[in-house]
């Protein structure tokens, strides 16, 4: 039961964000770690995570003609390509890439360079952490980090304080252990609650932003367009 409870949240992920996938990459890297190729047919249950991303390419290849739609907007929009050496964008925007839509660049280097600092700081802070419940955390910290520190394209350097809420909980978790000896309970719970709160203002704030970016260079003709699309 809770495998099929974690195949489900792991398909919801990956049709709610471009590299949810991840979830079920994480839950089999945790299987493996535990269970080894012992468990494959446990391991091969997760790939029924995959058939939301799919359904919905086939559904662009019916509208489109093209299941790779979205893929090829994102290029058109954005440039680039998929992959890049590690960190490379990241460094590459801190320095040089303008702000979306005009105006200061800053606003845009300080979220990505505070994102950053929160994600790392949470493994370096956890590296002598050997408890059990510290290892999985770590594990889907690196994972997502890892990912989208070496994608390609201007919208990986734009889109990574978004992207890296998918590790969001394992790194307030690793931070409040750091921490736990200091802290009240009903402290860390308050900080616990304010960073989820803060992670889903903040997903909903950067979703609200592209869609102003795609509909300013025409890839999509407002939420009319986008209702179309999706329904």
């Amino acid at each position: 039961r809770r495998h099929g409870l974690a195949v489900l949240a792991a398909g919801a992920a990956a049709i709610a964000q471009k590299n949810g996938f991840l979830v079920a990459v994480v839950l089999v890297l945790l299987l493996l770690r535990d269970e080894g190729w012992r468990g494959w047919r446990t391991i091969a249950l997760y790939a029924l995570a995959a058939l939301p991303p799919l359904a919905l390419q086939l559904y662009l290849w019916r509208v489109f003609g093209d299941p790779l739609v979205n893929v090829r907007a994102t290029v058109a929009v954005w440039g680039g390509s998929p992959f890049a050496l590690p960190g490379s964008m990241l460094l590459e925007g801190l320095l040089r890439f303008p702000a979306l839509g005009g105006g200061s660049p800053w606003p845009n280097r300080i979220a990505v360079a505070v994102s950053l600092v929160f994600y790392a700081g949470a493994l370096w802070v956890s590296r002598r952490d050997e408890h059990i419940e510290a290892r999985p955390l770590r594990t889907w910290l690196l994972v997502v980090l890892g990912f989208n520190l070496v994608l390609g394209g201007t919208w990986s350097y734009y889109d990574f304080p978004r992207h890296m809420l998918l590790a969001a909980p394992p790194a307030l978790l690793l931070w409040l252990r750091r921490f736990e000896s200091r802290l009240q309970p009903a402290t860390a719970g308050a900080v616990l609650a304010g960073g989820v709160a803060f992670s889903f203002w903040y997903g909903l704030e950067s979703v609200a932003v592209a869609v102003r970016v795609l509909e300013k260079v025409g890839v999509f003709n407002g939420l009319v367009k986008l209702r179309e699309l999706f329904f």
